[in-house]
């Protein structure tokens, strides 16, 4: 399944109104937190690139409402992946929300956050120590 990833009910709605126009087949999917509209891998090639358009103009259209929306100079908007370490203790990394959106068209959301996992591992108990540079 194609997996796309949208963090506004509205943009998402806009993305099945448009599916839906195209008789384009889908299922929905998701939390609270992270939308998911799914479509499946039998496409041909010309709908999968207009689904990809359609999708990169909706995320351009995400990332303006966001912006819009808040009127502070400094805000960040992003994306919390969370990771816990061998204390049980959790931690969080941030990455923007177009760079989330970029990543799971690739990996899954759960793929992502195990990806994480995995580097937090690895930074804070290293199984392939480097020797020190000389």
């Amino acid at each position: 399944m194609l997996e796309y990833v949208f963090f506004s009910e509205h943009i998402r709605d806009s993305f099945v109104a448009w599916l839906q126009d195209n008789r384009i087949e889908f299922q929905l999917a998701g939390s609270t937190e992270e939308l998911l509209v799914l479509i499946n891998e039998d496409i041909d090639l010309l709908t999968e690139e207009k689904i990809e358009v359609k999708y990169d103009l909706l995320l351009d259209e995400s990332a303006r409402m966001v912006d819009e929306d808040d009127d502070s100079p400094d805000s960040v908007h992003l994306v919390t992946i969370q990771f816990t370490n061998k204390s049980g203790d959790i931690g969080q990394v941030q990455i923007s929300p177009e760079l989330a959106n970029q990543i799971q068209q690739c990996l899954t959301a759960a793929e992502l956050q195990a990806f994480v996992q995995l580097i937090a591992d690895e930074v804070i108990n290293p199984a392939n120590k480097l020797p020190p540079a000389s």
